[in-house]
């Protein structure tokens, strides 16, 4: 994909990033020299010093040639001037603009609505735009999605699915603490599966030996329907919302409170509703600013209370009774203090925190301050422009672990080359895994899932997570027996020590010509050998009972030759030479048990 990012501020740099990792090429322009130098060295992109919104400009670096605009500037109307310049000459670029002016949004929004016919078929979009993102509208609506999963952790839902991402932080009193994933199975009976552990503010994929500890944050895997008893699980509750504290009286704010004040247009307390939570009896607005006060109270006065005054101010939130409150919710456009405030007010007493922040970077600080959910405002931005640029077949995409994993949601399309493919004819070890697919007008999973990418600590998180969706049987290739015994925990029906085999296999010809195969098994604390019985035997002709050494091996097969059946072995079999055996024994022992058997190793 060539894509042209005008604007290199940190959402134009961020999103550079990603597309340049991904191979795309990427053009990224911006007027402003010392930027751009800067930037020249520290993205894999073509980094060009001109003026975005001249079309000559645009042409002479290549523009005819791109398949996406992003228009990413600190003006609004350059943004939207350079989407209609390019759409008057090139209509077939994909053309996305943030804006900042709620006015234009409204507008635009309002228009295509009005004139919905008028614009479904081949008339060009208003001002050029295909898609314009506000920042403002995405960051309420990702706070008002984690209200509605009760405050305790950033979520990632998918469509049509019991299923989702919870992110939450493991408590000191939490069962969990001190104890390794591979251990979660005899901690609780829930259906969950760890996918990630932030800690340190590194985030690993999750391995069985890694451990829970205290302060660290998980992203779990599970039915919504759980997740009340995972937090629980986690050291915390949710709680039921009846007392909401909304600081902040700005467009965020007021865009947060129009959503919760007024459930009947988006129905979200009957979301609410189904995960446990009461309807919100008291919402209180609270902002310093005496104009943004004025308004909100003039919107919502019939349904809230606005209070003109500071939430850092202990007496005035103390008078006003906002340290008893469930939840409070920080949203201004001043990301640190959102920070301090949502502390401070848990520090008094309420019970849960929303922060606004500005990236993730800031998120890891704002866990660190004991604060409930952080929404990063950038984030969240580059997501929306993401889930755009991907294509008609991509409906959603979440960015997790600081925009370094991708989780996707998208369908087959007509044009598609994977289409009567199976999977291990298009599989691409390491650099995609797909975890579901439904089909249409099914909601049925497949009966086994065998996962054998290069990654065997992904193999065992997405065979779980496939058994917890619905998959029936899950195969699983894993490094060695270690990781055999953290998949048997993890719920997978079979896992294949990728090590054990091959040393299964050097060993198999190097004990000797006797021998036919051998199995560790036991962390390779034992082997299951196969092997015959030589001329040199000091075994042929005695019984199991003249040659036991309990402890030391035990034969559990024999086979006289000629025939086609093993038998189980008692204390009267009698060996002869040329019988073929299966025994297991100590792996430490098992030279110099094969050579009382007869092995010659040469």
């Amino acid at each position: 994909m060539n894509v042209f990012i005008v604007g290199a501020g940190f959402t134009g740099v961020q999103l550079a990033k990603i597309l340049s990792n991904e191979r795309n090429d990427v053009t990224l322009i911006d007027n402003n020299e010392e930027i751009t130098r800067h930037l020249a060295d520290q993205i894999d992109c073509t980094v060009l010093t001109e003026d975005g919104n001249n079309l000559e400009n645009l042409e002479s670096a290549g523009i005819a040639k791109a398949d996406v605009l992003v228009c990413l500037t600190e003006s609004d109307e350059v943004n939207m001037i350079t989407c209609s310049l390019v759409d008057a000459v090139y209509p077939e670029i994909l053309k996305i603009a943030r804006v900042r002016n709620y006015a234009y949004y409204v507008n635009t929004a309002s228009a295509k609505r009005t004139h919905a016919n008028t614009f479904s078929g081949k008339h060009r979009p208003l001002y050029g735009i295909d898609f314009m993102i506000h920042p403002d509208v995405e960051a309420a609506e990702a706070i008002v999605e984690a209200v509605e999963n009760g405050a305790v952790s950033n979520v990632v839902t998918f469509d049509n699915s019991e299923m989702q991402i919870s992110r939450i932080a493991v408590g000191k009193e939490s069962v969990l603490a001190g104890h390794k994933l591979m251990e979660l199975k005899t901690l609780t009976d829930l259906n969950m599966l760890v996918a990630y552990v932030e800690l340190n503010g590194e985030t690993l994929l999750a391995g069985g030996s890694t451990e829970m500890q205290a302060g660290c944050t998980l992203g779990i895997l599970s039915k919504k329907e759980d997740v009340s008893k995972i937090v629980e699980l986690c050291g915390s509750r949710q709680r039921e919302f009846k007392k909401i504290a909304i600081v902040g009286a700005g467009r965020i704010g007021t865009l947060i409170a129009e959503k919760i004040i007024q459930p009947q247009k988006i129905s979200i307390f009957k979301r609410i509703a189904e995960m446990n939570f009461s309807p919100a009896q008291d919402i209180v607005i609270i902002d310093t600013d005496y104009e943004l006060a004025k308004a909100a109270s003039e919107r919502f006065g019939k349904t809230a209370r606005i209070l003109n005054g500071d939430a850092s101010d202990e007496t005035f939130l103390r008078e006003e009774g906002i340290p008893d409150f469930d939840l409070a919710i920080c949203a201004t456009h001043n990301h640190e203090m959102n920070m301090v405030v949502a502390a401070y007010l848990e520090s008094l007493g309420v019970k849960q925190s929303i922060s606004l922040v500005k990236d993730s970077a800031f998120s890891e600080i704002a866990a660190k301050l004991g604060i409930d959910v952080s929404i990063a405002l950038r984030d969240v931005v580059v997501d929306s422009i993401m889930s755009h640029m991907r294509g008609k077949s991509v409906k959603e995409i979440h960015t997790i672990a600081n925009s370094n994993f991708e989780i996707i949601e998208c369908e087959i399309s007509a044009a598609s080359k994977v289409s009567g493919k199976t999977m291990k004819e298009i599989a691409e070890p390491g650099k995609y895994f797909v975890l579901l697919d439904r089909h249409p007008g099914k909601d049925e999973y497949f009966d086994l899932a065998i996962c054998a990418t290069h990654n065997h600590e992904m193999n065992m998180v997405v065979a779980a997570y496939l058994e917890s969706l619905g998959v029936k049987q899950s195969i699983s290739l894993v490094k060695d027996s270690a990781f055999s015994e953290i998949a048997a925990k993890l719920g997978i029906d079979v896992s294949i020590a990728l090590r054990d085999v091959v040393v299964d296999s050097i060993m198999s010809h190097m004990r000797g010509k006797s021998v036919k195969e051998i199995h560790t098994i036991a962390n390779s604390n034992f082997e299951i050998i196969e092997c015959e019985i030589s001329a040199a035997s000091k075994v042929s002709g005695k019984t199991m009972k003249e040659i036991a050494e309990p402890g030391k091996y035990f034969v559990l097969l024999d086979r006289h030759p000629g025939k086609d059946e093993y038998e189980i072995v008692v204390g009267d079999t009698v060996f002869a030479t040329g019988d073929h055996l299966v025994l297991i024994v100590k792996s430490e022992e098992a030279a110099e048990v094969l050579e009382e058997f007869g092995n010659v190793i040469e």
